[in-house]
């Protein structure tokens, strides 16, 4: 069989993610099947991972029109027998069967993000079309699928959810003087509370702010808040927020941060906290859960589904229920140390391994379908 996969996105954060994890267990588990990889222009990002793996540059835009007709050219020359496209602008034209990956529908939930209104409606008809058009529609979580089965109208069986899965850099490391020198280049001088993610709005930072000034008040609280992350137009406001306060050594927004320091700061952390208003599926809290972090997370889409009992849910919208939450683990150690095993043995159940070969047996399954 010949399989194509859009990996345009390959250097997003959270597709990006996918891609890179999905690509290299499906090598290690289907030697046989040839995979074209449609790669952005220059493909160097991406190292083949395996002798039947192949890179053929595709410069039309994402988001573009372009893609619709190029995408198409390109599964006919390559005498495709199916095509997975693991965002939502699948070309709806197609010569052969396709899958296609909705990990969320943020686009219609949050269209403010957008540039445009134009660019909301071009998102609801892509997603239309692609959900219509697919063989079989991927998901990453069980709110996600119940999201697009009831905002376009999908029939349920035609949604199959594979949960992502975690890296294994992401496990709990010694807290070392090599560490404490790492925290300390970004200004984290102490213990300190986190958050990892971007600055996007539906992030709900500005009420994790709230909480922390509420626990500083009450509770005279002195870890300082570690914000790592880039992106979102909220990240100027909170930034004259904690300039106003005079908090400049308290919260320390580190900007972007290597992915193979993440489990330095998280296995550090004495709480992460994680209050978003809504995820599709949520790897910063998986990640947390992996080094040993205790966890405080949103009561919202899939998150609960997530984390489960292995960290403490809580309304987002409160920002004096997310401040008694941290404030629970903060002050018993024997609950911080159940949340703590808790949440190791949960991130266990989450495997790129698993993901991989489900998704490979739904490779299988378009590809016997005739219509």
């Amino acid at each position: 069989m010949r399989i194509g996969i859009d990996v345009r996105k390959l250097n997003d954060f959270g597709i990006g993610t996918y891609l890179r994890n999905l690509l290299e267990h499906l090598a290690k588990k289907d030697p046989k099947n040839n995979y074209i990889l449609f790669c952005p222009s220059p493909p160097d990002s991406l190292d083949l991972p395996g002798p039947n793996f192949r890179k053929v540059v595709e410069s039309a835009g994402k988001y573009s029109l372009q893609e619709l007709i190029r995408l198409p050219l390109q599964m006919k020359y390559y005498k495709l027998d199916l095509f997975h496209a693991p965002h939502y602008t699948l070309p709806p034209l197609r010569p052969c069967n396709a899958v296609v990956t909705i990990h969320d529908l943020i686009h219609l939930r949050f269209p403010q993000y957008l540039p445009s209104p134009g660019a909301y409606y071009y998102a609801k008809l892509m997603m239309f079309l692609a959900t219509r058009s697919a063989q079989k529609i991927i998901t990453v979580s069980q709110s996600s699928r119940k999201d697009i089965v009831a905002a376009l109208k999908i029939p349920p069986d035609k949604v199959e959810v594979i949960p992502n899965g975690l890296a294994p850099c992401f496990r709990p490391l010694t807290k070392t003087m090599e560490a404490r020198q790492l925290l300390s280049r970004f200004g984290i001088t102490g213990r300190y509370l986190l958050y990892v993610g971007s600055f996007m709005a539906h992030k709900n930072l500005k009420r994790l702010l709230e909480a922390y000034n509420l626990l500083k008040d009450q509770q005279g609280l002195d870890h300082q808040l570690v914000l790592v992350g880039e992106g979102g137009k909220t990240k100027p406001e909170l930034e004259r927020w904690v300039h106003t306060k005079g908090w400049q050594h308290q919260v320390i927004l580190t900007g972007f941060v290597p992915t193979k320091w993440l489990p330095i700061f998280y296995s550090n952390a004495d709480v992460f906290v994680f209050p978003s208003l809504y995820e599709g599926f949520g790897f910063p809290p998986l990640e947390a859960m992996a080094c040993g972090a205790p966890v405080v997370v949103s009561n919202r889409s899939s998150l609960p589904e997530i984390v489960g009992d292995a960290g403490v849910l809580v309304n987002p919208e409160s920002p004096e229920e997310i401040a008694q939450a941290i404030w629970l683990i903060l002050s018993d150690k024997n609950f911080q140390t159940q949340l703590v095993g808790r949440g190791l043995e949960r991130a266990r159940r989450f495997s790129w391994e698993e993901a991989a070969q489900k998704t490979l047996a739904v490779y299988q399954s378009v590809s016997a379908i005739r219509e």
